[in-house]
């Protein structure tokens, strides 16, 4: 009953495998973790399966935590046994296709040729991976249905009349796994089967440790894609509960996996994102994604993570030819909070100006004004709002940027954050750097506010709203400002 994780590691006999472990959370592992390698091309030859399913668990509510505990493992047996693989079907989404154990196609592969896309439209950002999205169905007639209960005899009703305080919970089952296409479906329905009451096992111990007096814990199942890992983790947590109570988990998951003890990966805000969740967004992801590198470039530095394209015109706010800096600040907070250092929302323009007038900066007549801010203000509000430090660079014309190169390389090597810059009255933010030690030219990969169209990645791109810029892109007349945001160390 104890918390569980599941431990990667690679054989020194077969160093191209790799082996899975369950571990207890609260236990040390059975072998302690050295070193970790991503191998790029585990993904080879899969496809992404997620499998979805509500299911209500009804029991007894007890104050005692030993007797609760072992009140929601019996309802979570009950579970179980409708779970049974010789009973499950997996109805593809966007398709009629039904996977069982019977099911005539030889291989998954098969199954995958009829889903086609499912007829919606994929949105946009090219780092969004092919997920086959699968409903769970469960038969509940026929001889099937009658073997997997388990019962070979008449059913005999225990009635006891006793008073007693019940819950019901409902599961939001949610499990994904990267499965080989050469896999027979009965393979995959039994993997998914075992997933599942995997599943219903880890929110049963999430319940019983979390459920207090009359209020019943919700789980919910949160899917990772961490780069540092290369493979899905899947992580059951309370609802209800803060992310500063589950820091010790947290920290734990992190040992195990090797993974950096000084950033948030865990946390809910780093959960990763699939397609549907892309589609429903009002802005687009990563927008770098795709662009090539400049030809010659010896060093390149990127922004790590996730952030959120902020421009012109969005939410129904006409900022244009002022609020160029107002939006590479949206950009620059909405990398914080998709990578997990905050829960503070995207500010508006307004609460921007509001502030800066608290800090002292400006007047009370500044808010809803439509007056410029720079780079130092921009400093300021990530203090203010995100409590997020920042360093600020100067160069007194965009002809002396590219002596900064190596600063720049460092920052993202470093932070990783997006960089906002502002001179001869524009401000853009800045992505990454590519640096060819031999010439010394450097191209800075340029992310412009200024753009007023939709959300069409092809047309940001193609266009050059976010694309790589050489330095003759500055004025190099005028005096630019860089402030540079600082990572907090947390987990």
């Amino acid at each position: 009953s104890a918390e569980s994780a599941v431990l990667v590691y690679t054989s020194a006999a077969n160093p191209t495998a790799v082996f899975t472990r369950t571990v207890s959370l609260e236990m040390e592992p059975p072998c302690e973790p050295r070193s970790v390698s991503v191998l790029r091309d585990l993904g080879q030859g899969t496809v992404t399966l997620r499998a979805r399913a509500s299911l209500l668990l009804p029991f007894e509510m007890n104050s005692d935590p030993k007797y609760l505990r072992e009140n929601v493992e019996v309802a979570c047996k009950r579970l179980k046994e409708r779970l049974q693989p010789e009973v499950l079907a997996l109805k593809l989404e966007g398709c009629g296709s039904l996977l069982r154990r019977c099911s005539p196609e030889s291989t998954l592969q098969d199954l995958v040729d009829q889903s086609g896309d499912g007829g919606g439209r994929r949105r946009r950002s090219k780092e969004a991976q092919d997920v086959l999205n699968l409903a769970v169905l469960v038969q509940s007639t026929g001889d099937a249905a009658v073997e997997s209960c388990g019962l070979s005899c008449t059913p005999v009703i225990h009635y006891q009349r006793k008073v007693f305080r019940s819950a019901s919970v409902v599961l939001p089952l949610d499990v994904v796994c990267a499965v080989g296409l050469d896999e027979p479906p009965a393979a995959v329905v039994d993997l998914l089967a075992r997933q599942l009451a995997n599943q219903l096992d880890q929110m049963a111990c999430c319940i019983a440790r979390f459920t207090r007096a009359e209020h019943a814990c919700a789980p919910e199942a949160f899917h990772f894609l961490p780069a540092e890992c290369g493979h899905w983790t899947t992580v059951i947590y309370p609802g209800g509960v803060s992310e500063d109570d589950l820091v010790r988990y947290r920290r734990e998951l992190h040992r195990l996996l090797l993974l950096p003890a000084d950033r948030p990966l865990f946390r809910r805000a780093n959960a990763h994102a699939f397609p549907e969740d892309l589609a429903a967004e009002p802005y687009l992801r990563n927008t770098h994604v795709g662009l090539a590198p400049p030809p010659g470039a010896t060093e390149v530095r990127l922004v790590r993570g996730q952030y959120a394209y902020r421009h012109y015109l969005q939410d129904r706010m006409d900022d244009n030819g002022w609020g160029c800096a107002y939006r590479s600040l949206q950009t620059i907070v909405s990398w914080f909070r998709l990578q997990g250092y905050t829960d503070c929302p995207v500010p508006t323009h307004r609460e921007i100006q509001q502030a800066l007038v608290d800090v002292g900066d400006k007047p009370a007549s500044f808010v809803g004004s439509r007056q410029w801010i720079g780079s130092q203000e921009v400093g300021y509000c990530l203090n203010r709002l995100l409590q997020v430090e920042s360093r600020t660079m100067f160069v007194s014309s965009g002809s002396e940027l590219p002596t900064k190169s190596r600063e720049l390389l460092a920052h993202f090597e470093n932070h990783g954050t997006p960089i906002m810059i502002g001179g001869g009255m524009l401000a853009h933010t800045i992505l990454g750097v590519a640096f060819n030690d031999k010439s010394g030219e450097t191209h800075y990969l340029v992310l412009d506010p200024h753009y007023t169209g939709g959300e069409d990645l092809a047309v940001i791109q193609n266009k050059g709203w976010c694309g790589w810029k050489a330095a003759s892109f500055w004025d190099q007349n005028a005096f630019y400002n860089l402030c540079l945001p600082q990572r907090p160390t947390l987990i």
